[in-house]
Formats: structure tokens, sequence, C-alpha cells
């Protein structure tokens, strides 16, 4: 059995790094998004289960978030609440 080379072994290595990355920021993407929903985000681990993946991709990444605040926070689409939480955030002058 040949071994592979060194440059292969660091190459294979920085991409595993990167993987795990992305795959980070994916999962808390995606629990953001099911709080937007209004359900927890440990939802957003059904990406692992076969077929189920599909259905909750095209169901709930295309629909509408709650209308409102819910109990994770505030509508991000909402205007009024971005100004409310702008005035509260102290500035520097």
């Amino acid at each position: 059995m040949a071994q592979a080379s060194p440059q292969w072994t660091i190459i294979g290595l920085i991409g595993m790094a990167i993987g795990t990355l992305v795959s980070w920021v994916n999962l808390a993407l995606g629990a953001k998004r099911w709080q937007d929903t209004d359900r927890s985000g440990w939802f957003c681990l059904f990406v692992f289960v076969p077929f189920l993946n599909l259905i909750t991709i095209i169901v709930y990444g295309f629909s509408r978030g709650t209308v409102g605040a819910n109990r994770h926070g505030s509508d991000p689409l909402d205007a009024d609440a971005w100004a409310e939480t702008k005035e509260t955030v102290p500035t520097e002058s």
C-alpha cells in the first residue's frame, strides 16, 4: 500500500478544517432560521436525516418567519424594532 505524500496530508488537514468551519457556520445559521419561525434551533439537526432534510429545507427555507416578536427575539424584518434598538444602543460622540 502506498503512503500519501506529506504535502497531500497537509492539504487534506486544511480541507478538513475548512469543512468543519463551514459546517459549524451552516448549523448556526440553520438554528437562527428555525428560531425565526419560533421553533427550537435543535431542529437544524434534521439536515443529517436523509429525505427529511430535503422536506425541511423546502418547507422552512422558503417560508416567512413569525410576524412580530417571538420567544427568540424581535422580527428582523420589522423596521420599528430596528429603530427602537438603534435608539437604545449608546453611540460615541
